[in-house]
């Protein structure tokens, strides 16, 4: 081991043959023997030096001792100053390895909120592609619906021709050609209904389809078939009178349906269904002739109508007063007309 020479131990090592010279002299004073010859010349000379020497000695034994304590006390300084040293030196790696800590958690927090950015950009670009997407998957719909809703206004159309038509061909008596148009008219607007529910010029037309269509079945004997027409024209109505009530076309619908079930109600002999039903369309149309707008005479036509097959079902059941009172009214409505129509 390579040691320091001004080191405590460099130091201890140099002073150790002054050590062992001390000893050794001491050991000499009580050890030595004097020659026989000697004892007796050297005896008086002895006694007077050995005083002399001892205290010579003693004085060298404590200059020693003072060196030695020196040594001892410059020993345990150096230890002290090493130990003072080595406890910088911890306190030193525990300062770097705090601030090594403190730079390792700032690198990944900046990790982080740099990871946090680009996540956000990312996010952005696709939330920009998705809403690119679907504007364009909109359009396209767009363009679909609309495509869909001029081929429905032209299905719907086409189905008012028909409708116009079977009434051309049941006026002229061509039944056949009638039921044709009319159940053709039906197919297209119960698939237009059932499509768009929303829209009640489906289902209004729908409704007269239905109620054309009986009043054609009763004309050909087929009063069953009849019955069930009326019955699915009054039930689409009834629906679009609570969904509309401020709508009177609706009203006014329902009420020439129920006439019209009246009048294949007496010619099945169904008296009492007959009356109830005339009776529910007048109570419908004195209230719309009231609030019609000026120039609008089909509430006061259906009215009149009403009032014409109410006095004949009286009169077939035997009540002649009740039966003049209705044709009075209906005379009385017919001159209304008249007078309007001036």
């Amino acid at each position: 081991m390579r040691t320091d020479r001004h080191s405590p131990l460099s130091r201890c090592s140099h002073r150790k043959p002054l050590l062992l010279f001390a000893l050794g002299a001491t050991a000499a004073l009580g050890l030595a023997a004097p020659g026989p010859r000697l004892r007796a010349q050297e005896a008086g000379e002895t006694k007077k030096a050995q005083p002399d020497d001892a205290e010579a000695l003693r004085k060298q034994v404590r200059e020693l001792q003072k060196q030695v304590e020196a040594l001892q006390r410059e020993n345990a300084a150096l230890r002290k100053e090493a130990a003072q040293r080595e406890a910088a030196a911890r306190r030193a790696e525990e300062a770097a390895r705090r601030e090594a800590e403190a730079q390792r958690r700032l690198a990944d927090e900046n990790f982080r909120k740099a990871r946090e950015v680009v996540d956000q950009l990312l996010r952005n670009q696709l939330l920009r592609e998705a809403g690119k997407e679907k504007k364009g998957r909109e359009k396209e719909a767009g363009q679909r619906q609309g495509k869909g809703k001029e081929a429905d206004r032209e299905r719907h159309e086409q189905a008012r021709k028909l409708l116009t038509a079977g009434a051309g061909y049941r006026n002229e008596n061509k039944l056949a050609e009638a039921e044709a148009a009319y159940r053709r008219a039906l197919a297209l607007l119960q698939k237009l209904s059932a499509a768009d529910p929303k829209v009640p010029d489906y289902r209004r037309d729908l409704a007269r389809a239905y109620r054309e269509f009986g009043e054609l079945q009763k004309t050909m004997g087929r009063s069953a078939e009849s019955e069930a027409s009326f019955r699915q024209a009054a039930q689409l109505l009834t629906d679009l009178v609570r969904e509309f009530p401020a709508v009177p076309a609706y009203r006014l619908d329902l009420a020439r349906n129920d006439t019209g079930l009246a009048s294949l109600f007496m010619a099945m002999g169904k008296v009492a269904e007959a009356e109830a039903s005339v009776r529910r369309a007048i109570t419908v149309l004195q209230k719309l002739t009231t609030d019609a707008a000026p120039g609008d005479l089909e509430p006061l036509r259906e009215l009149a109508r009403g009032y014409y097959l109410l006095s004949n079902l009286l009169r077939r059941t035997g009540r002649a007063d009740e039966a003049a009172a209705a044709l009075r009214r209906y005379e009385e409505l017919q001159k209304q007309l008249k007078d309007a129509g001036k």
